[in-house]
């Protein structure tokens, strides 16, 4: 059994009230509820699993699917 390390870990402190609380970026800017969503967003957008589309950004690449005899597909692999 493969045991993985988690990739991030949660602070030992409460959640931040972002109503209450006057928290700021690194810029100055307020971090609010629509702050934290789009943040999220945009990580979502950016991080993907697997290979990178060949045709475009979040559209499937075209596959084809065809048989071979062996020796047509050593010399297309070589």
């Amino acid at each position: 059994m493969i045991t993985r390390k988690p990739r991030y870990t949660l602070a030992d402190q409460p959640d931040a009230d972002l109503q209450q609380e006057d928290i700021r970026d690194s810029r100055g800017r307020r971090i609010t509820q629509d702050y934290v969503d789009a943040a999220v967003a945009d990580v979502h957008e950016k991080v993907s699993r697997g290979r990178p589309s060949l045709s475009a950004v979040r559209q499937r690449s075209p596959q084809v699917t065809f048989r071979l005899p062996p020796e047509l597909r050593e010399r297309a692999e070589a």
